[in-house]
């Protein structure tokens, strides 16, 4: 039988999503402390938020400017139609979206309990 890299990586991805689930809910299942630490908690995490957002902003602006430059590179080199051009500059945004998303998601998880 041939070795087949996409095996192990999927493999290893598999086994990293359910060793960080196991982790997330093995710590999740101690209390949170007095309310001097739940305040304390409360400050990093706002203040955690607002260094995130902005991180998420300004790596935004980076990567929509070199997506225009690769969509802009391969359109001079590659006969690309606007269809694909556009489809890459989607996927961009997409990308960055989805951190941001799950960020704000896992806020409001935090915030509600």
């Amino acid at each position: 039988m041939a070795f087949d890299p996409l095996i192990l990586t999927t493999s290893l991805a598999v086994a990293g999503v359910i060793a960080a689930i196991f982790l997330v809910l093995s710590v999740r299942k101690y209390p949170k402390g007095n309310e001097k630490m739940i305040a304390i908690w409360t400050a990093i995490r706002e203040g955690s938020n607002a260094y995130l957002k902005r991180q998420f902003r300004t790596i935004a602006i980076i990567a929509i400017i070199i997506s225009l430059v690769i969509v802009a590179a391969f359109g001079a080199t590659v006969n690309l139609t606007y269809g694909s051009e556009i489809g890459l500059s989607i996927l961009a945004v997409c990308s960055l979206r989805g951190p941001l998303l799950c960020h704000q998601r896992e806020r409001q998880i935090d915030c509600g309990s």
